[in-house]
Order: C-alpha cells, then structure tokens, then sequence
C-alpha cells in the first residue's frame, strides 16, 4: 500500500511539472508573438509590457544600439 502511495505521489509531482513547463513554454510564445506582431505593425505597446527598461539600459538590433527602451520603440519599431 504505501509503494502505490508513493508511486501516485510521484506521478502527480511529475505530472504537475511537466504541466507548469507546458504553461511556460506557451506563456513565453505569446509573449514572442506579441512582439513579432508589435514589430509587423509598427506598435511598442508590447515591447513597453515585455522588455525591461532601466537607466543605461542598452538595445541591439541590426542598425546598431539604443540607449532605452523608448529610443528602440520610437526610432525602430514605431516607424
């Protein structure tokens, strides 16, 4: 009795593990989605949700780097 204990015990923890890397993985491709579709259409509304911002904060992307969020969303996304 307590090996089948410990046996559903043990299914249940890796189940609920396997269950929160699922929601993760699908938490993390809409936010990658959000920002690819943010990008398409010229909107910073989710870079400003998803992208840290803080003083010094430096952004790299093909035209070179941008010192802050906001001069990545103003002078690359938005246009």
């Amino acid at each position: 009795m307590k090996n089948s204990l410990l046996l559903i015990i043990t299914l249940m923890i890796f189940g609920c593990e396997n269950n929160t890397a699922d929601q993760n993985e699908r938490l993390i491709e809409n936010i990658v989605n959000d920002i690819r579709i943010g990008w398409e259409n010229g909107d910073g509304t989710a870079f400003y949700k998803h992208f840290l911002d803080w003083d010094g904060a430096r952004y790299f992307e093909g035209g070179g780097q941008n010192v802050g969020l906001e001069d990545l969303i103003v002078n690359h996304v938005e246009p």
